[in-house]
């Protein structure tokens, strides 16, 4: 490889986009926030197996580190091949709007208005190596054309016919779908514990997923990749939900020794993979180094089809940390799972609850 390398950030596709909003005949129906490159990251490295990440996710440019911030890893290498001496690449990544996810199609005459806005260059590029941090605040992101592909059905006269009357008689088709969202917060440095964060002050969700990253990667820093998450020496991470603590038992974990089996186990479980033969992916020494996700399973129903009762209650987040955190601070990711429904009327007027 030559001295000075570069390679766009992993899964391109997904993380070029920060903010991804959807309006439905005029109404907005889901924002991403200015998290969305966190969302996909999130939802594609904990949700597929190894042979999907190295097969069809490769299309919006993802390879799974075992590494993270070297250039020595193999899956850094690979992304530079991608973008060698400029030379242009294509991806190719489906949208992760939840709504997008159900199995019902949108019905027709339905007016579907998407605004995305991109990540900056900082964030979406990666030039590892201390040799390149002089040249690397020079290298920037070429987007040279970009194309939505969308799928549409021709419906038959007869069940266009049929639709318009199951309309007028029901008044409103319901759309079932898993409501993502994620959210980020600050964590001062130079602490041992971080101050209590209120996540959620309604609904609780069915499944929280957290994860910690340094605040200059997560700003957006060409020499670091900004889905490092580290370990940090957490000694133990809990929610509190409504004055319940989940998990009920302290973790008490200590990486420098290799104790850090509960959190493993907490992420396998939470997941659902602990009583099959499906899996991420994520070995013990990566969940370790990088790949460092608290899973938390708040509903029975959350490794199932089934939709969740609705239970409103607070939820709290608490760090604490065996060393000081960083001097520049941390960023706390919290990624949460909710049942939802999204309504429709004959007159396509969509109707949706909200996620506090």
């Amino acid at each position: 490889m030559e001295p000075f390398s570069y390679a766009p950030i992993q899964s391109i596709g997904h993380s070029l986009l920060r903010q991804v909003t959807l309006y439905l005949n005029h109404q907005l129906v889901y924002d991403s926030d200015t998290n969305y490159a966190y969302l996909a990251y999130i939802g594609n490295t904990l949700n597929y197996d190894k042979s999907c990440k190295e097969t069809t996710l490769q299309l919006a440019g993802y390879a799974p580190d075992e590494k993270m911030d070297t250039d020595a890893s193999t899956d850094y290498q690979q992304r530079c091949k991608m973008v060698v001496k400029g030379k242009s690449c294509q991806v190719a990544a489906n949208l992760l709007i939840p709504i997008f996810q159900t199995e019902r199609l949108m019905l027709n005459y339905s007016n579907i208005r998407l605004v995305a806005h991109p990540n900056s260059s900082s964030f979406l590029v990666e030039c590892q190596g201390q040799e390149n941090a002089l040249v690397a605040p020079r290298v920037r992101l070429n987007i040279e054309d970009v194309h939505l592909m969308v799928n549409a059905y021709d419906l038959h006269d007869g069940m266009s016919n049929a639709l318009e009357k199951h309309l007028q008689e029901t008044q409103m088709i319901q759309y079932p779908y898993t409501n993502v969202q994620l959210r980020h917060y600050n964590i001062e440095g130079n602490r041992t514990e971080s101050a209590a964060i209120p996540c959620f002050t309604s609904r609780i969700p069915k499944r929280v997923i957290v994860g910690l990253v340094e605040s200059d990667a997560f700003r957006g820093s060409t020499l670091k990749s900004p889905f490092n998450f580290q370990n940090f020496n957490i000694q133990n991470v809990y929610l509190d939900v409504g004055g319940v603590t989940v998990p009920n038992r302290p973790m008490n974990l200590d990486y420098p020794e290799d104790q850090f089996a509960t959190a493993y186990l907490s992420m396998v479980e939470g997941l659902g993979l602990a009583r099959n033969d499906r899996n991420n992916g994520i070995t013990m020494e990566m969940f370790k180094n990088g790949y460092n996700f608290y899973v938390f399973e708040l509903s029975p129903t959350a490794n199932t089809p089934m939709f969740d009762l609705v239970k409103n209650s607070n939820v709290v987040l608490r760090i604490q940390f065996r060393e000081k955190t960083p001097s520049d601070g941390l960023v706390a990711l919290v990624y949460a799972e909710v049942d939802s429904m999204l309504l429709m009327n004959g007159d396509r007027c969509p109707v949706m609850e909200k996620f506090t």
